[in-house]
């Protein structure tokens, strides 16, 4: 026994001196663990903060639950894993902010950008991390700060962040700008750039219009670049170069539609450096799945589907897209029909059930409260 217990304790030592074997076991964990060891000796603290051992570790990371907001006026979440083999919930609430009644815009690599608003057109916005439940106060918006700019109110507020690229994170405001310089179609717009590098906001280039159906919509982050969808016959889409600070458009999308006229975008999103769109025909539930080509000179029809046709009671008001994941040959999306929480293998035509909420909840849902989640170890 006592041989024993010196070949442990020996093997211990080794792993503990060894700082390549003891990083590769670190790495292995998911945040909670790591950040109550950080507690254990100034070395682990050193090689759990580093930022080289966070990029690893994120590396190691991808959405492998979805959140989902059940209640808003004090927001609760529950998690929705996407293969349904794991019950782990990382929080309920995002009880952190003390007092605050918070309100999430987005969801980019482990970071939200969120809000808390004392009255309409009066809010604060920060960036958090809710795996380390630490927080950044960006700025107070309001009308007289506005005023102050030359702008009316801030229509879009999106987070920008790429950890293997940098530890560095950015927020791109689209401020509009004073009402007799847009037109009865499109609103004028300008962006302002915060940089968590320097903790300063600049403005970035000149006077734009955008479609009035893009107020109040963050942007898509895909490879570098922020992205809106104008859900308006106009389809004046934007395209947001964050690093080149360039605007450009995107293509039309409507003529790969089952219905041109009739049509709603449903989902728009990100998924292992793609976008994609979803409509739906509303009176004949008929859904076109999109995917943009890497080099945006157009849109892939994917699929087109009629969810009557799936084995689930599937009524109007009462059918959501959650995520969407294509890898190798396989093409999934995860939908919320009612209460029960499923995912579809379009390829396949397979379905399997991954959540069920609670008979009262699942009523309180609205169609853009689910985001994706992934542990992060990042600063902010």
């Amino acid at each position: 026994m006592k041989s024993l217990f010196r070949s442990s304790s020996s093997s211990s030592t080794v792993i503990g001196n060894d700082i390549d074997i003891f990083t590769q076991i670190l790495l292995c964990l998911s945040v909670k663990p790591l950040l109550v060891f950080k507690s254990v000796s100034k070395q682990w603290y050193s090689v759990i903060s580093d930022p080289i051992f966070i990029k690893k570790h994120t590396q190691r990371q991808y959405p492998h639950s979805v959140m989902v907001e059940t209640e808003t006026n004090n927001p609760k979440f529950e998690f929705v894993s996407l293969d349904g083999s794991s019950s782990f919930v990382p929080f309920e609430t995002l009880d952190f902010f003390s007092d605050l009644i918070i309100k999430i815009k987005q969801s980019c690599n482990g970071l939200l950008c969120c809000f808390s608003y004392e009255d309409y057109g009066n809010c604060t916005y920060y960036i958090c991390n809710p795996s380390t439940k630490q927080y950044r106060r960006i700025v107070d918006f309001g009308f007289d700060m506005a005023k102050e700019k030359g702008f009316v109110m801030p229509l879009s507020v999106s987070l920008a962040y790429e950890p293997l690229k940098s530890r560095h994170y950015k927020v791109i405001c689209v401020w509009m700008m004073p009402l007799e310089q847009s037109t009865p179609r499109l609103r004028a717009c300008q962006i302002e750039i915060y940089s968590s590098e320097t903790d300063s906001w600049k403005l970035s280039g000149d006077v734009f219009f955008v479609s009035y159906s893009i107020t109040n919509k963050s942007g898509v982050y895909c490879n570098g670049s922020l992205h809106w969808i104008d859900s308006s016959k106009l389809e004046n889409h934007i395209c947001f170069n964050i690093d080149q600070e360039l605007r450009t458009g995107m293509p039309p999308y409507r003529s790969l539609l089952y219905s041109e006229k009739r049509s709603n975008v449903e989902y728009f999103g990100e998924c292992r450096g793609r976008l994609h769109l979803i409509s739906d025909c509303v009176l004949e539930s008929i859904y076109d799945i999109l995917e943009m080509k890497t080099d945006y000179t157009g849109w892939i029809k994917k699929f087109r589907v009629n969810v009557r046709e799936f084995p689930y009671p599937v009524v109007s008001g009462g059918f959501c897209v959650l995520h969407v994941e294509e890898v190798g040959e396989s093409f999934m999306l995860v939908l919320r029909i009612r209460d029960q929480v499923i995912s579809c293998n379009l390829r396949e035509m397979s379905f399997k059930d991954l959540y069920k909420f609670a008979p009262l909840t699942w009523e309180k849902i609205s169609q853009d409260s689910s985001y994706q989640y992934i542990e992060t170890l990042a600063f902010v």
